[in-house]
């Protein structure tokens, strides 16, 4: 699956902010910033727990949603929903900036939100693990 960009990004519902664990730009590693929710595809998706597929034409297909354009400008956008249960907790997405790249299409579509669940099930299970109390846990294990 050709991606110039990938990003998982992870919604904290108590305080609106999005942070962004990994970011991988050109095969690079890079750090990027926690910010305020607002109105990108990444919150799309927040919203409407639904995947999203731009093929082409990304920056008119943001505008027709009513959304604004956030970070580089894509060729070929997908993003799905990290979704545990019925709680939604970010977002997986690959996006394209070479014009020689394939867009993106409904297969690549299924298969990343086949990854996504799987990342989903793993960040929950971090998740619990982090809210478990040791007191909980038997005498036993805490001698």
């Amino acid at each position: 699956m050709p991606a110039d960009s990938l990003y998982v990004a992870l919604y904290e519902p108590d305080l609106d902010e999005i942070s962004f664990p990994l970011v991988v730009e050109d095969g690079q590693i890079t750090a990027r910033a926690s910010r305020r929710a607002g109105p990108g595809l990444t919150e799309h998706i927040l919203r409407t727990r639904q995947p999203l597929l731009i093929p082409h034409n990304v920056a008119e297909h943001i505008r027709s949603l009513g959304l604004t354009p956030m970070g580089r400008a894509a060729l070929s956008w997908v993003g799905v929903p990290l979704l545990a249960g019925n709680t939604v907790l970010g977002v997986l997405a690959l996006q394209t900036f070479n014009a020689e790249a394939p867009p993106y299409t409904a297969e690549h579509r299924d298969l990343l939100g086949i990854i996504a669940s799987q990342l989903a099930v793993a960040l929950n299970n971090a998740r619990l693990y982090k809210l478990s109390d040791a007191t909980l846990l038997p005498a036993w294990t805490r001698a």
